[in-house]
């Protein structure tokens, strides 16, 4: 995947804007750290086109420029400051406002500004909107670190990467109970060839199954003759790339989505 970044400018937040996080994330026994962290395959929290979004990076900054570049390694950290943060989905662009997004710092007031963390010191960003578009997103967090060499201020880039930020693109319905049907999570999830979808019908009738890639191209469309009471779908995924997916169930007006994965 091609990766074209957007670079959308970190927002400076009062004590009481919207979406603040706080610094007060457990570090016990390291140094420095991030958290989530993607070396150990942690990621943003999943979210959905229309619903409410917030999830927050912590950071604790190293006091040892070495953490960062070897060859820096015993000079004292000044400060680091989160400058931005980069979203990419398949080489198209977006800015900030169209996805919904937003981003916010608190520092705990150890600095003027809340995007810059003390080297010792705690810190976090809040990622906070509505989004409007669907996709996985490849996401990059870049920060500049400031450090003191024989009197002069110097400042080393880094990128924290191999984050996703996951938009699923159809939420599923507030009740199916009202509806007159009820679907189910499919299982397994993950799965390599073949999984199964139950769902249980009020009555005999035709189901639509339509299974999207994250860009909402339609790869498997299929009409069920469903009968009253539960049914089960057999998913044959043999021909589907590696990757997320999501299949959605439609009787008449009523739809069920649901998220899943193929692997390999």
């Amino acid at each position: 995947m091609k990766k074209y970044l957007l670079i959308f400018t970190l927002a400076l937040a009062s004590g009481f804007a919207f979406g603040q996080c706080s610094p007060d994330y457990d570090f016990t026994g390291l140094e420095y750290g991030v958290y989530p962290d993607p070396e150990q395959g942690e990621t943003f929290d999943d979210g959905a086109v229309g619903v409410a979004y917030s999830d927050t990076i912590h950071m604790l900054a190293p006091t040892d420029a070495g953490a960062v570049d070897p060859l820096y390694e015993g000079v004292p950290i000044d400060s680091i400051s989160l400058l931005s943060v980069s979203l990419s989905l398949d080489g198209t662009t977006y800015t900030a406002e169209e996805l919904g997004l937003d981003f916010d710092c608190n520092n705990g007031g150890a600095s003027i500004d809340p995007c810059t963390i003390q080297g010792g010191l705690q810190g976090c960003g809040s990622i906070f909107g509505t989004p409007n578009q669907a996709g996985l997103y490849n996401l990059v967090v870049t920060v500049q670190v400031y450090a003191t060499v024989f009197g002069n201020v110097i400042s080393l880039p880094f990128e924290y990467e191999g984050y996703t930020l996951f938009i699923e693109g159809i939420i599923n319905i507030a009740n199916q109970s009202q509806a007159n049907f009820d679907v189910a999570q499919n299982k397994p999830n993950p799965f390599n060839k073949v999984s199964y979808i139950d769902f249980e019908l009020m009555s005999a009738g035709k189901v639509e199954l339509t299974v999207l890639n994250l860009l909402g191209s339609v790869v498997y469309q299929e009409n069920i003759n469903g009968l009253r009471g539960k049914n089960t779908f057999k998913m044959n995924a043999s021909d589907f790339q590696p990757g997320v997916y999501l299949y959605r169930l439609q009787q008449g007006t009523v739809t069920a989505t649901y998220r899943m994965v193929v692997s390999r």
